[in-house]
């Protein structure tokens, strides 16, 4: 069984923060066609191989791909001390026009959720983080620490990245649909998105989540500063809206 993260978990996350692992990874916005080809390489190696998600045989340049890559931004983590690829996350905008062709995965995979989010959602900008990778094997290396607790360091690393490559898109709302175990393991570091009540069946149970930016960053400095300090760069990319979680359940009410 996975450990539960508790405060001294959380405590020397916040330490790596500065210290031996977290200053290792490195989130890259990819802009070139090899930064993006490592992307789809990743995800074939842990989609197809590792976990059996996708058919490896659909995929005969061992790159996994579907039709929402054209249009999404791409990160990719790096191992600064191997110079290796360790993880992935791509970033999904929502189309302009309605709400039901918003050209999202989770939308597409239940309208229920597409229906709560255009009853709750307080903006149009709206992203999905999807396709969340990390190669635990390679992250692995650098820590012995337990299984739950070494998928946060690559997790804040991937939303370090999420942050900067939208900073300047007046992006604010950020859906996933995720694995019951990735929801629980972002709550632990702080990051707590509204759950839709809703359960989708895609690669087993998934969970469809969100939150308005603002305010799940200033949830995230109330109760792990640290880990605030270091997914928005000290609040360069992303600064504190401390007033963000009463505007957000006031307009939504």
């Amino acid at each position: 069984m996975n450990k539960v993260l508790c405060g001294d978990d959380l405590n020397s996350i916040a330490i790596s923060t500065s210290q031996a692992i977290l200053p290792t990874l490195t989130p890259i916005i990819c802009r070139t066609i090899d930064e993006i080809d490592e992307c789809m390489r990743l995800r074939y190696e842990e989609y197809c191989l590792n976990r059996g998600w996708e058919a490896a045989d659909e995929f005969p340049d061992r790159r996994e791909r579907d039709c929402y890559d054209e249009r999404a931004v791409h990160i990719l983590l790096m191992d600064n001390t191997r110079n290796k690829p360790v993880g992935t996350v791509r970033i999904i905008y929502r189309r302009p026009g309605g709400t039901e062709n918003a050209g999202l995965p989770s939308f597409d995979w239940s309208p229920e959720f597409s229906t709560h989010l255009r009853v709750h959602a307080l903006t149009n900008t709206i992203i999905e983080l999807s396709r969340f990778t990390v190669v635990r094997s390679e992250i692995g290396a650098l820590t012995n620490r337990s299984d739950l607790a070494r998928g946060i360091f690559p997790a804040l690393a991937l939303i370090k990245g999420m942050l900067r490559a939208t900073a300047e898109d007046n992006v604010r709302t950020a859906v996933l649909t995720t694995t019951p175990s990735l929801q629980r393991l972002l709550a632990k570091a702080g990051f707590r998105f509204h759950d839709a009540g809703i359960r989708v069946e895609h690669r087993g149970v998934r969970v469809p989540i969100y939150r308005e930016i603002p305010a799940l960053l200033a949830g995230v400095y109330e109760t792990s500063p640290e880990i605030w300090a270091y997914v928005t760069d000290h609040g360069l990319t992303w600064p504190l809206d401390q007033s963000a979680t009463e505007t957000e359940y006031r307009l939504s009410a």
